[in-house]
């Protein structure tokens, strides 16, 4: 059972981590930000970090890989916000 709730934690975090890939490319491609609020991938990103945090001291593989992935994602949107809004 075991084995099957890790599998079942990994496509969660899976799902996670792809969601963020079609705001990513869009933003890359339009070079715009304007409409995506900034607070959301901060909370985002805390939020994941305090997963990574405890995931590893509960020995949860799923929890912390799929959440550090998640983590660097929400990162990367932080400062697509940061560098976009200053055009």
């Amino acid at each position: 059972m075991k084995t099957f709730m890790e599998f079942v934690g990994f496509v969660a975090g899976s799902i996670a981590f792809y969601s963020f890939f079609p705001q990513i490319i869009k933003s890359l491609k339009t070079k715009s930000t304007k409409d995506l609020a900034l607070l959301t991938y901060v909370m985002n990103a805390t939020c994941n970090l305090l997963l990574i945090i405890y995931g590893l001291y509960f020995e949860r593989i799923a929890v912390w890989v799929t959440s550090i992935l998640v983590f660097c994602l929400a990162i990367t949107m932080i400062i697509l916000k940061i560098k976009y809004s200053k055009d």
